[in-house]
């Protein structure tokens, strides 16, 4: 999914047009409105990765004889975990303080869900599965932009499409996923 796109998209449903050509410039930095909106899309991203479609990574770690994991050591930006299973396959308990997981020392599964990194003008957001469309996080800016601004009935109108949409789209992540545990 293209940022720019995204943000036409939104531009469009804030009847703001004429910013539309400003995107393609090289001055898009310099825009304080079009920052904004950018920031209100980060935003977006991270509430659709954290509440509609997860972003998951898998990762092997080995915890010390201090019982402590250092989170800032993922790979990707540490969320929630998901799962935790011990070097047998079995359910591990974990206790999570201070940006750290306490457990036992040993090697471990962990299952976890991730924030994406912020993006920027040019950017490709690829932390999402292709069932989510551009028109659903278009949306999503267009409520928080309005939130923001005090803007609280256009708010609860576009949030409710907001809503509408990510449950849609993470209907059909779901039936994308069971139609792979299908047994044939």
């Amino acid at each position: 999914m293209n940022v720019n796109k995204i943000l036409q998209i939104s531009l469009k449903y804030l009847n703001k047009e004429h910013l539309i050509k400003e995107l393609e410039s090289e001055n898009v930095n310099d825009n304080a409105e079009l920052i904004q909106l950018l920031d209100v899309l980060n935003a977006v991203v991270k509430k659709v990765a954290t509440e509609y479609i997860y972003c998951i990574a898998e990762k092997e770690i080995y915890v010390d004889y201090t019982g402590k994991y250092s989170l800032t050591s993922l790979p990707k930006k540490f969320y929630a975990v998901r799962k935790l299973k011990n070097h047998l396959g079995l359910k591990s308990k974990y206790r999570e303080e201070d940006g750290y997981l306490l457990l036992k020392p040993g090697k471990y599964d962990l299952t976890y869900i991730y924030t994406p990194q912020e993006v920027n003008f040019q950017d490709e957001i690829t932390s999402f599965p292709s069932v989510l469309v551009d028109e659903a996080l278009a949306l999503g800016v267009v409520a928080e932009y309005f939130l923001k601004y005090g803007f609280f009935e256009e708010y609860e109108i576009y949030e409710y499409k907001f809503q509408d949409k990510m449950k849609k789209c993470a209907q059909r992540y779901d039936e994308v996923k069971w139609k792979d545990k299908i047994w044939v």
